[in-house]
């Protein structure tokens, strides 16, 4: 049995390294049959224990090859299988073992199984720090790897977690929702039972899977995150890991953004939304846009984020306006350094002058922002002081760009752009309106005469249904407009 049990195994494995994954996983299935079938067999110690030794084999490459066919839950289910066993047997690689657990919390990650996630990344922390075993099982592939990079992106998978925690409590917040326990998971019970998370000093695993609803918890959670991104920062130095230094310096601005939310005082959201920049600006001065064409792109479009946050912020506590206008500029800056990389890469257009598919969505929320912003950093001229309207002629001129873009390749039939497509169509009715409001008040106080009723009317119900389209924009930009405020919006445009 044993020597049928090696042959079918290596004939998955010549079969899976030809790519037929489904002639692998025929002799890998009866593999693991003629061990089920081998249970009531009388074998020697020595026997024994090479045919579990094949057997943890075959649910090690039916992993991969159900991993291969595209079933993630088959896959899954036999790699939690494999580290089980690998345990029992007390028999591993450390380092490989914790990068497959790491793996393995992707999956979860993606299922929302927070718990489960949890649970795989605490045991391949502790697996690989303080489970120090014999390792090396018969047959399975040691790490070829650098120990510190495994360590690192253990560090990371921990980070990356309790920052999406972060994430769905905020975004849970915004659509009114509240989840004030972790989700439970029935796999999580099961996986990788050997290992203790009790008497690690140096960690706490309590808040794994926990979703925050208010600050202390998202202060909390935002705290353990800080803490494992450092320790993995320790490792992807920008110097020799250029690209993972950058993604951790982006997360950690969304790590900065998710916790804002949480916050109700105002100077300390814009000292977080600043913190989200002050790393980042550096980059740009030395980073090669042409080799890092990417990331040239993502951390303008963070920066730009960060920046009209923090002029939103102003706004709403009705801040001084040269501090206002000081951060729109600086996020119309950066939106429009995005903008223009996104439109002069050489992939970026198809042949219908459409933006790709993988870039569309930022490039037209990048834009949708900076005409948002534009707006917002207008002047509203004091008695006797030059008007210039040229921020919201700027406004005009991008919402009817969006516009036309957006009729042009009939974006609202695939579903995209629908509610932001009808603000645009509202703003570039408004606009024009508001502009000439602002122009004949200035005139009006140049050479002050009595204006008719209606003239005074009409004003006062433009910059009414101005401010109604600025809210619009502002809950859009932040949640996505329902259809419900769209249609308010129209009914003030019409009166």
């Amino acid at each position: 049995r044993i020597l049928h049990q090696e042959a079918l195994n290596s004939l998955g494995v010549l079969w899976c390294n030809r790519n037929d994954h489904d002639k692998a996983q025929t002799f890998l299935e009866e593999s693991e049959e003629v061990y089920e079938d081998s249970a009531d067999d009388k074998l020697g110690e020595s026997d024994k224990d090479k045919m579990e030794a094949q057997y943890t084999l075959t649910l090690f490459y039916l992993a991969q090859v159900f991993g291969h066919l595209g079933d993630a839950q088959k896959s899954a289910d036999y790699c939690s299988l494999t580290l089980n066993r690998q345990l029992e047997a007390n028999s591993y690689d450390k380092a490989t073992w914790a990068q497959n657990a790491a793996q393995l919390a992707g999956f979860y990650v993606r299922k929302q199984d927070w718990t489960s996630a949890g649970r795989c990344l605490s045991a391949a922390y502790i697996v690989f720090h303080h489970r120090p075993l014999p390792h090396g099982a018969p047959g399975v592939p040691e790490s070829s790897g650098n120990d510190d990079d495994v360590a690192a992106n253990v560090e990371l998978g921990l980070a990356k977690l309790y920052a999406e925690q972060l994430k769905i409590g905020r975004n849970d917040s915004l659509a009114g929702e509240c989840a004030d326990t972790p989700s439970s998971s029935s796999a999580s019970s099961s996986l990788f039972p050997a290992v203790s998370t009790d008497n690690i000093a140096s960690i706490d695993f309590s808040r794994l899977g926990y979703i925050p609803v208010a600050f202390e918890g998202a202060r909390e959670v935002f705290n353990l995150a800080m803490q494992r991104y450092r320790v993995a920062l320790q490792y992807y130095v920008l110097d020799g890991f250029v690209t993972e230094h950058i993604d951790i310096l982006i997360d950690l601005s969304q790590l900065y953004k998710h916790v804002s939310h949480f916050e109700s005082d105002s100077h300390r959201q814009c000292v977080m939304h600043r913190k989200r920049a002050k790393p980042l600006e550096p980059i740009l001065e030395t980073l090669n846009p042409k080799a890092f064409e990417a990331l040239w792109k993502q951390i303008h479009y963070e920066l730009g984020d960060s920046y009209r946050a923090i002029m939103e912020i102003k706004k709403d506590n009705r801040r001084p306006f040269k501090k206002m206008e000081a951060v729109g500029q600086k996020a119309i800056k950066y939106y429009s350094g995005y903008i223009r990389a996104v439109e002069e890469s050489h992939s970026a257009r198809t042949d219908s002058g459409r933006i790709n598919g993988t870039e569309e969505s930022a490039w037209l929320t990048a834009r949708f922002c900076r005409a948002r912003t534009y707006n917002n950093i207008q002047h509203q001229p004091a008695p006797g002081e030059e008007v210039d309207v040229s921020p919201m002629k700027a406004a005009l001129g991008e919402f009817e760009s969006l516009l036309a873009y957006s009729n042009q390749h009939n974006l609202q039939s695939e579903g995209i752009f629908g509610p932001e497509h009808d603000l645009c169509q509202e703003m570039t009715e408004l606009l024009p309106l508001k502009i000439s409001s602002i122009n004949a008040k200035a005139h009006s106080q140049s050479q002050p005469l009595a204006r008719s009723n209606s003239g005074a009317e009409l004003i006062e119900s433009a910059n009414e249904a101005m401010e109604a389209a600025e809210s619009a924009i502002a809950y859009s930009t932040g949640t996505g407009a329902t259809a419900e405020s769209v249609a308010a919006l129209s009914q003030l445009a019409e009166a």
